[in-house]
């Protein structure tokens, strides 16, 4: 009897502790919720503050870790690059994505860095996979570490992103497709497209929410805008109306109903998919947005800017709800970050008389190509630019007996005289020199990988960013030294300020610390040491 008795005392003590895990943070988070905001700015933050709800920004900023000194240790070329470096916790030079979209010399097309012809898109044209991503993510070691019980979900505004977040592990990763209005994923996942998101697709709620006007949440004269201009008023966007000079594509993705979206899908995916309820951690990896259509200033002096950043703290209150709802609070680790943008764009620059501008690659190259015609003769000696990066047509140079570093050496040293043009460097330099860890060089080292480098690299002086053949800025920062917005909080996580510089590449392996798992396989990174509640 006392056998008995003493068993089901131990089964009665087992359960208690069972639930007291379930009501409060266990050994590791049940549900990691990432919030990824494209063109977050910490001092945007500041600025809003006061009109944040209490428990949107203004709890994932103030109730758990802030770095007062987190940069990038390489330079930008696009979200993809710093995605796949925030979640591999190493650089380009090892995990491979070193830009949104990468110049491919056997089909001599710019196209996606993850442009996949083995896969196939669902409810899109786009075929993508994360091959090209060579080094494992957070995700990754997550969803390895569960054996199939841990889920990982993204819903992201743009393809490529999707991808860099999702990894090669993900569940199930979609984005929202600009030009059909509609949800698009690919086949490369094991889960493809979730239900919920081709359900929102056969209801057309896509384009219904991309049909509702976009005006300003509150009275004009309430914005920080009106204080530069009194007589400030009143905007009107349709979400669905097309892009100027763009063709088919919508300006849904610079637009609050982008971030409405994802939201509405977020909750779907918790509720439906039970993110959170066991032992097994879980992932709900979502972007979002606060650019705007034109996009020509990332300084908050627009009142369609901060009626994103407004709209979107309602948005982040009501995801934090839900996600507690799921998996309970305290069992939810929240991380919220951005990427490289600079404080000012060049045109912000430019209204205050900085020598400041926008790369024109296609003059330079026509400048380039007339200045070797004339030493070498008439013949066609680059074969591409894109992402300041030169594609010479090294089969040539070295058919006509040329010395290719010699010729390579030339190139770097003509272009570096160009408008807006810090260096260049040679590829081979850059890969070979020894450079201390904090220099330009060793940042643009960083920034390029074998498989897609160009021969000659160009790094553009601070202030100034390049634009494509379509007027679209390839990467976001002129900067030497871009501060890099990220908070964790959640969870056990006490509120801290970390005032050590630490590196983006620092994030993979803390976060792999905190849930329990081996560091991405390519991880250069530290891990940082966060104190926790008890």
């Amino acid at each position: 009897m006392a056998v008995v008795s003493y068993r089901m005392c131990f089964v009665v003590a087992m359960l208690v502790v069972q639930v007291a895990n379930a009501q409060s943070g266990g050994d590791r988070p049940r549900l990691v919720v990432g919030i990824m905001v494209d063109g977050l700015q910490h001092t945007h933050l500041q600025q809003l503050w006061t009109r944040f709800n209490a428990n949107g920004f203004r709890r994932l900023v103030s109730a758990g870790v802030s770095f007062s000194d987190m940069t990038s240790n390489t330079a930008s070329y696009g979200n993809a690059a710093d995605l796949a470096t925030f979640f591999s916790g190493t650089v380009p030079y090892y995990h491979g994505i070193t830009g949104d979209r990468v110049w491919h010399p056997s089909t001599n097309e710019v196209s996606s860095v993850f442009q996949d012809k083995t896969q196939t898109g669902i409810q899109s044209h786009l075929q993508l996979s994360a091959r090209a991503l060579e080094a494992s993510t957070w995700v990754d070691e997550l969803m390895m570490a569960g054996r199939t019980r841990s889920k990982s979900f993204v819903v992201a505004i743009n393809a490529e992103d999707a991808i860099a977040m999702g990894g090669h592990a993900a569940t199930g990763a979609v984005w929202l497709d600009e030009v059909h209005l509609r949800w698009g994923s690919t086949d490369y996942y094991s889960g493809g497209m979730p239900w919920q998101a081709a359900q929102m697709n056969s209801a057309n709620e896509v384009k219904e929410t991309a049909d509702r006007n976009w005006q300003a949440l509150f009275f004009p004269r309430t914005y920080l805008a009106a204080l530069s201009e009194p007589n400030l008023k009143d905007f009107n966007y349709k979400p669905s109306d097309k892009q100027k000079g763009s063709g088919s594509a919508s300006i849904l993705k610079t637009t609050p109903m982008a971030n409405t979206l994802v939201a509405d899908l977020a909750a779907k995916l918790l509720k439906e998919h039970e993110l959170g309820k066991d032992m097994h951690t879980d992932a709900l990896l979502l972007q979002f947005t606060v650019r705007t259509p034109g996009g020509e200033t990332s300084s908050l002096n627009s009142m369609e800017k901060e009626d994103m950043y407004l709209r979107l703290d309602n948005a982040v209150q009501e995801l934090i709800a839900n996600a507690e709802t799921a998996a309970g609070a305290g069992n939810v680790l929240f991380v919220l970050y951005g990427s490289q943008t600079d404080t000012h764009t060049p045109a912000d620059l430019q209204r205050f008389n900085f020598h400041a501008g926008y790369y024109n690659s296609f003059r330079s190259m026509a400048l380039l190509n007339s200045y070797l015609m004339a030493i070498y003769g008439q013949e066609k000696w680059v074969k591409r630019y894109y992402g300041r990066h030169i594609y010479l047509n090294r089969e040539l140079i070295e058919e006509k007996g040329h010395d290719f570093r010699k010729f390579q050496q030339l190139v770097a040293d003509f272009v570096s005289e160009f408008e807006g043009v810090q260096n260049a460097w040679p590829l081979y330099q850059l890969l070979q020199l020894p450079v201390h860890p904090d220099t330009e060089m060793a940042r643009l080292r960083n920034s390029v990988h074998r498989k897609t480098a160009g021969d000659v690299v160009i790094l553009l002086k601070p202030g100034w960013l390049e634009t494509d053949d379509q007027n679209r800025p390839v990467g976001e920062s002129g900067s030497l030294n871009t501060r890099f917005p990220v908070y964790i909080s959640g969870w056990k996580i006490a509120p801290q300020l970390i005032r050590e510089s630490r590196k983006v590449t620092d994030i993979a392996p803390t976060l792999s610390g905190l849930l329990q798992l081996p560091a991405p396989n390519a991880s250069i990174g530290k891990e940082i040491v966060i104190q926790l509640n008890e």
